[in-house]
């Protein structure tokens, strides 16, 4: 879990979600109008050395933290809900998992930049449940 949370705060590092000025003008968008579709993302990298970001789901680098630590997109004050991930600079995926209401929920998986699994974590309502962990050779090192 240690892993999971340094490497999302580190894309959040200087991120906050912000109530944006009533004296803008500007409408807030809404969570399906921020969504990056991830259709065919095999061809957008086809060097991308292990899994690919699933279809419709939101790169992490779009969302912020609200002061509770809900996770919510740049343009909106909601808690997001739906599937996210993280990429290396090379394009190779490094993080994908599901938030509901802003915390983390479901599976989570981190991979080192190889493509090998580097941790598979599960949440139930942002509270880790369990943890398993491998070594960049594949090999099993923690449960």
């Amino acid at each position: 879990m240690k892993q999971l949370m340094v490497l999302i705060a580190l894309l959040l590092l200087f991120a906050n979600c912000s109530k944006q000025s009533a004296d803008t003008g500007n409408p807030k968008l809404s969570q399906e109008d921020t969504i990056t579709n991830i259709s065919n993302s095999d061809k957008a990298n086809p060097n991308r050395s292990g899994p690919s970001p699933p279809e419709g789901a939101m790169n992490l680098k779009n969302l912020m933290t609200d002061p509770e630590g809900l996770f919510c997109s740049k343009d909106s004050e909601i808690p997001f809900s739906g599937k996210v991930y993280a990429e290396y600079l090379s394009g190779n995926l490094s993080i994908q998992g599901t938030l509901k209401d802003g915390k983390y929920d479901g599976t989570w998986f981190i991979w080192y930049e190889n493509g090998q699994k580097q941790s598979e974590e599960i949440f139930k309502e942002g509270k880790s449940i369990s943890l398993k962990e491998w070594n960049e050779r594949g090999e099993i090192i923690g449960n």
